[in-house]
């Protein structure tokens, strides 16, 4: 199977702020390059017109007093769990059989829940409600008065609950909006996006990559900017699984 002569990227994976900033990256190539004679006039013209009533909904979400909160108090709940975590291992390696064990069993119930601070935030909301409500059973419930991490715990529920209450804040502000929504205008130029491309994959197809020194310089930027994009969700990405990796062989050099 050829590969693609448009760099494929996967649109999805990218932040509002990064999509958005993505699009307006490719949109002056698109005048530079004339490729109106290749039947992309009104493909491009949609895609200009979606992004332009996107970008005031974009706008909105950055201005909002609720989103500064939720940042805020995201990183207030995932540092009272890194907090946490630090002392559990703290005690790894205690002399007190009764706080290592306890220290062993806590680090084993975070562990199924690491990773949480990267999801979207209503799943990691979910995932620290069920975290604090496991640590109330009574087996953990116990480990945690062991390690005096009773403090802690409570102060976590309590900001993942102000999490959670700033949310629903956020939710009713945007229903109350006037306008289109961030989320249904990302998925037209998306879509509008995806078109173009497509389009353009067809031309480079049938007449070429090559077919016009318009058509090439647009199909060199378009990928110059793509694949800067594709590099940066992979680096990301590596990040992500080697800092899951590295406190996993810190975990298991404590057990």
């Amino acid at each position: 199977m050829k590969r693609p002569y448009f760099v494929i990227v996967p649109f999805r994976a990218l932040r509002n702020k990064t999509f958005a900033r993505f699009v307006a990256d490719i949109l002056p190539y698109l005048d530079q390059f004339n490729l109106s004679e290749f039947g992309l006039g009104a493909a491009i013209e949609k895609l200009k017109q979606s992004n332009a009533m996107m970008l005031p909904a974009l706008d909105m979400i950055f201005k909002s007093g609720v989103t500064a909160k939720l940042k805020r108090q995201d990183r207030l709940r995932d540092g009272l769990v890194y907090g946490i975590m630090l002392v559990i291992q703290a005690f790894r390696h205690h002399p007190d059989s009764a706080k290592n064990e306890a220290s062993r069993l806590l680090m084993i119930l975070f562990e199924h829940y690491r990773g949480f601070s990267r999801k979207v935030y209503d799943d990691e909301s979910a995932a620290m409600s069920d975290l604090t409500r496991e640590l109330s059973e009574p087996v953990y419930a116990a480990c945690v008065s062991e390690l005096d991490l009773g403090a802690l715990a409570a102060h976590l529920i309590q900001a993942n609950e102000v999490f959670i209450t700033l949310t629903r804040e956020r939710y009713q502000e945007v229903s109350q909006r006037p306008g289109i929504k961030m989320a249904e205008a990302r998925e037209i130029v998306m879509q509008d996006l995806r078109e173009l491309v497509a389009l353009a994959e067809a031309v480079a197809t049938f007449k070429g990559p090559d077919c016009s020194p318009a058509f090439a310089g647009f199909r060199k930027a378009y990928n110059t900017v793509a694949t800067r994009y594709k590099h940066n969700l992979a680096v990301q990405k590596g990040r992500h699984e080697a800092a899951t990796e590295e406190d996993t062989e810190e975990a298991n050099v404590h057990d």
